[in-house]
């Protein structure tokens, strides 16, 4: 069996920590006891995905987007051991939502029995998943099987599953999906034995592409051409609306596991809470309760109830937790401002390593760079402005002009306006370095590149 996971999605429900380059699934937040690692260390909704699917097949997929290819590998890196080696990735050319995805997944697999499980939900009791994935093989020949997840609440922000006629213990013919129900209506839908919709589905590839047939009858001819004119010739459709509300072959098979789409903040503080408070990160606390605090710099609250605090260095949210959903539609209003904090976390992700913007004011920028071993930044020359470089850890190799010069710590370098120049790291630790930009202008478009190689990887 082979586990398709879809890792492409973005969204700013959980801002300022969850921006375009910087989706929920990618953010580390989860760790200390039960899935997510131990004591001390953070994971990520998609590396819990990736050591999930691991459980389940030696065979993994990741569909991801092109602006997240390195995030994903790089996460993937880093549980390399937990994982193995059966882990390949597939990028799509553009955003099409699910169907295209997992299409594309499908056509790609050499196995008849595909899971499909997406990499921004949480799941707190793997053994109930893993029981029903097995369960589900035994049906996946005959149809496509759903995993629903057993209410434990009314919640209107959850699709859910109406089960039919039942055929086994645990497996009932699908009857119909209602998405975002009024609480009165998620009421009765429990009351009458209705499902979370989880997003993850289990099928056999003749199964998946007869269905897909039968949604667009001429979807091979277009796979066929290649995967960027299929993507250019395939609608943009999610696979509940494409293949699940239309097929005969749903099923819905029951688990009874904590579960969460992790769709806000108050879905974060329910996973995370202890002693009705949740952390992360340098919190001080006094007579503070039912409240979600998470920072890099220390944050001190006193006499506070129900609010959520969340510092990402150039973006402070206070808000009520159960506001906190509306934070969206200040992401919004920040975008028609051109504010770029929309949409560009302090730390960026980049195939040689990332950069974190510490300081800017008139005229200048900080910022703090790493490019990991065997890597480099793409030769480039800046216009408007000079830089200045002081390397803090491991060692570097920079060229700047026709000069190329070997850099160790507390040593330094001036690339003055329209030079040429790269920083280069053949070593074996990662190296940082504190960049200093002075200028009439300093932002990220005043750049010409002369190569598009960052060490073995192409990107722009």
């Amino acid at each position: 069996m082979e586990t398709i996971v879809l890792a492409g999605g973005s969204g700013t429900r959980l801002y300022p920590l969850s921006r375009k380059l910087m989706p929920k699934q990618f953010i580390k937040l989860f760790g200390g006891d039960g899935e997510g690692g131990e004591k001390g260390e953070r994971k990520s909704l998609y590396q819990l995905t990736l050591e999930r699917a691991s459980k389940f097949s030696h065979s993994i997929t990741v569909v991801t987007s092109k602006e997240q290819e390195f995030l994903a590998k790089n996460q993937a890196l880093e549980i390399g051991k937990k994982v193995g080696n059966g882990i390949r990735f597939l990028i799509e050319p553009s955003a099409k939502n699910t169907f295209p995805a997992i299409f594309y997944g499908v056509m790609e697999s050499k196995e008849d029995e595909i899971l499909v499980m997406p990499s921004d939900h949480y799941i707190g009791n793997t053994h109930a998943l893993i029981e029903a994935v097995e369960r589900a093989k035994k049906e996946c020949r005959e149809g496509i099987v759903l995993f629903g997840i057993v209410p434990t609440h009314a919640h209107t922000g959850y699709g859910y599953i109406v089960r039919g006629e039942k055929e086994k213990e645990g497996l009932y013919c699908v009857k119909e999906f209602r998405e975002k129900p009024e609480r009165e209506v998620a009421e009765k839908l429990i009351e009458e034995g209705g499902y979370w919709n989880s997003g993850m589905f289990l099928f056999s590839k003749d199964t998946f592409i007869e269905e897909s047939k039968g949604y667009d009858p001429h979807i091979l001819e277009k796979y066929g051409k290649g995967v960027e004119e299929f993507y250019d010739g395939v609608e943009a459709n999610s696979i509940d609306y494409a293949i699940m509300e239309k097929t005969k072959k749903a099923k819905v098979m029951a688990v009874n596991c904590s579960w969460s789409d992790v769709g806000n903040f108050n879905s974060l503080y329910e996973i995370l809470k202890k002693n009705g408070n949740a952390y992360i990160g340098n919190v001080k606390s006094k007579d503070t309760k039912d409240s979600l605090l998470i920072g890099k710099r220390l944050i001190i609250t006193l006499g506070l109830s129900d609010v959520v605090v969340v510092d990402d260095r150039d973006v402070l949210l206070v808000a009520n937790r159960n506001r906190a959903e509306e934070v969206k539609k200040v992401v919004e209003e920040l975008r028609k401002e051109g504010d770029s904090r929309a949409d560009i976390p302090p730390t960026v992700y980049r195939p040689w390593g990332n950069y974190t913007v510490l300081e800017e004011g008139l005229g200048y920028k900080v910022k703090k760079i790493v490019v990991m071993p065997g890597k480099s930044i793409s030769l480039q020359k800046h216009r408007k402005r000079a830089e200045h470089w002081v390397v803090v850890k491991g060692r570097a190799r920079v060229r700047v002009g026709e000069e190329v010069k070997e850099l160790a710590v507390d040593e330094s370098y001036y690339v003055p306006k329209e030079t040429i120049h790269r920083i280069e790291n053949p070593y074996n630790e990662a190296v940082e370095i504190i960049e200093v930009q002075t200028g009439e202008y300093l932002g990220e478009d005043d750049i010409e590149r002369f190569s598009n190689y960052f060490g073995g990887q192409k990107n722009e």
